[in-house]
């Protein structure tokens, strides 16, 4: 196995990292205001994980907001059970 194919194999083995997971977790969806640029951070970093076969951080990106919606699903209900 030469240098590029132990590469590639190395990126689609990779995890997140902390910093990319809570990324994912607490802004799971696409929140655009009109004053700031349309792009998103958590779109483009799925998308460079999709062009440079990052296989396992794009699984793990959607478990993160997944648990980050559910979180926040979970806060509205015990914040207003309050009230």
């Amino acid at each position: 196995m030469n240098l590029v194919e132990e590469n590639k194999e190395k990126r689609k083995n990779a995890s997140l990292t902390i910093a990319e997971w809570f990324g994912f977790f607490l802004l799971p969806i696409n929140m655009s205001l009109r004053y700031i640029s349309k792009r998103d951070f958590n779109d483009d970093q799925e998308n460079r994980f999709a062009t440079y076969g990052f296989d396992k951080k794009m699984k793990q990106a959607g478990i993160a907001r997944l648990l980050g919606i559910l979180f926040y699903i979970v806060a509205m209900i015990i914040l207003f059970a309050k009230f």
